[in-house]
């Protein structure tokens, strides 16, 4: 098992994205404890790179993501969201661990 940060960040402790892989299984664990994972812009870019790298990874067969402490997420970091910009939903592109989600 291999654990990394996801790949801008340079400490776990600052990584708002940790990165383990298990043979074909990736987990990638939301870890903004403090902030109960709430998802800002860092770890929704973080997110959106791993992914995409396991979408590639032609070994890759099972994506999970969890979240560090007592909380999966409580969503958007709201105070962020609310400081800056709308994120861009025009031209995203599914990968296909999205694809499987949809049967659970």
């Amino acid at each position: 098992m291999t654990v990394t940060e996801a790949s801008d960040i340079t400490t776990s402790e600052e990584s708002p994205l940790l990165v383990t892989k298990d043979g074909p299984v990736t987990i990638l664990t939301l870890n903004r404890p403090d902030r109960r994972n709430a998802i800002n812009r860092a770890m929704r870019k973080a997110l959106k790179k791993e992914l995409w790298r396991a979408d590639g990874d032609d070994d890759a067969r099972v994506v999970v993501i969890t979240g560090a402490g007592t909380s999966f997420s409580s969503g958007v970091d709201l105070p962020e969201a609310l400081s800056g910009p709308p994120p861009r939903t025009e031209g995203v592109t599914r990968h296909r661990f999205c694809e499987g989600s949809r049967s659970l």
